[in-house]
């Protein structure tokens, strides 16, 4: 993932760095970047908006999820405080572009693969694969700085009562083309262009980091 500013902004979180010693930043620990990064992240997400999308009649299809900032210089500045980057001029933060973004990106991918929850009152069929109605969890994967699926999994505690339980995980490709940086995850549901006579279809869009995506076939809702 190419997270342009961020990993660079974050190497000062271990060094402690101030403006003089931003000039000539110390190279800091990639680990200790990393394991910071993961203590303080989880503030970000619980302080996200929660977003509420609709499809169908009487909101057949619903989910509701974080909008996790993906904008680096918006993550540097919100965890300022719990990882030294509030002590660098915002302008001193472009030096430390290129160090560490495997370390950044393996943080925040770790956070988007649990982002919300669908709720869905009829069956939703992917391809020869049935999600059935329920409360479902919904999640992205990204494959380096590009999301690469859409992923619907079940956990005990977030389930409706004699909910049928996903056997595994369904997955959902996505195609994908790059864009300017976005500022949060943003999903949408949305009518196919070409819509089928006695069918009901949604398509599923994704906006991420540098990436613009929906899934590569219609979803069906069906009784």
């Amino acid at each position: 993932m190419r997270l342009a500013v961020l990993p660079l902004a974050l190497a000062a979180l271990v060094c402690g760095a101030g403006p003089a010693a931003a000039q000539q930043p110390p190279i800091p620990n990639p680990d200790e970047i990393k394991q910071k990064i993961r203590e303080a992240f989880p503030k970000l997400v619980e302080a996200a908006e929660v977003e509420k999308i609709t499809f169908g009649e009487d909101d057949a299809v619903t989910i509701s999820y974080k909008k996790i900032p993906t904008d680096p210089k918006d993550i540097a500045k919100a965890l300022g405080k719990d990882i030294g980057t509030d002590k660098i001029p915002e302008q001193m933060l472009d030096q430390y572009i290129g160090m560490f973004a495997p370390q950044i990106a393996e943080v925040l991918n770790e956070h988007l693969k649990d982002i919300g929850e669908l709720i869905n009152k009829k069956t939703i069929k992917v391809k020869s694969k049935k999600i059935p109605p329920g409360k479902h969890r919904i999640g992205i994967v990204f494959k380096g700085e590009k999301p690469e699926s859409i992923v619907i999994f079940d956990k005990k505690d977030h389930m409706e009562e004699g909910q049928k339980k996903l056997k595994k995980p369904i997955v959902i490709k996505l195609k994908t083309k790059s864009s300017d940086m976005k500022k949060t995850v943003e999903l949408k549901l949305k009518k196919p262009k070409k819509e089928k006579k006695d069918k009901v279809e949604f398509d599923l869009y994704l906006s991420a980091l540098r990436y613009e995506a929906k899934i590569k076939k219609p979803l069906e809702l069906v009784d």
